[in-house]
């Protein structure tokens, strides 16, 4: 079973077919040390709100409570005995009741193992730090090796 990577919601810049095939999901295939199509093809991606709520100032409006329903229908539904899913960033963890500890196994009363990953916008700080940017190289590198 392909490990699952669960994103905030579309991005108002790209307009790709599916989640998480912009400039987010090269970001991602760059740091797991995979082609972009080869990073395709190893994970399923979905965004956890399905409509993007613009602000005038920069990001945008994330629906907390319309993503906590569909948190819990994904843990119905997608969640799967030893599955590997990534949550992207603290909101998303937030809407599965997940800690915002980076890379650190959690459960979430299923038997999928769950990771919560530093969301790869542009917005987000830590990816400046190079130390950060190994620490997600690693990470990677462990989870395709297990999943292998």
């Amino acid at each position: 079973m392909k490990p699952l990577i669960i994103g905030e919601a579309p991005s108002k810049n790209e307009t790709t077919p599916r989640p998480i095939e912009g400039r987010i999901g090269r970001k991602l295939a760059k740091f797991s040390s995979l082609t972009f199509e080869e990073f395709l093809e190893t994970f399923d991606r979905v965004n956890l709100l399905e409509v993007r709520q613009d602000t005038k100032e920069k990001g945008f409006q994330f629906n907390a409570a319309e993503a906590a329903v569909n948190a819990m229908r994904m843990i119905n539904n997608m969640f799967d005995d030893g599955r590997v899913v990534l949550l992207l960033g603290k909101r998303v963890a937030h809407a599965f009741g997940a800690h915002a500890d980076y890379f650190q196994v959690q459960h979430l009363g299923t038997k999928a193992h769950v990771y919560v990953v530093p969301h790869p916008s542009g917005v987000n700080h830590y990816w400046n730090h190079s130390d950060n940017c190994e620490k997600v190289r690693q990470f990677f590198a462990r989870i395709l090796h297990e999943i292998k």
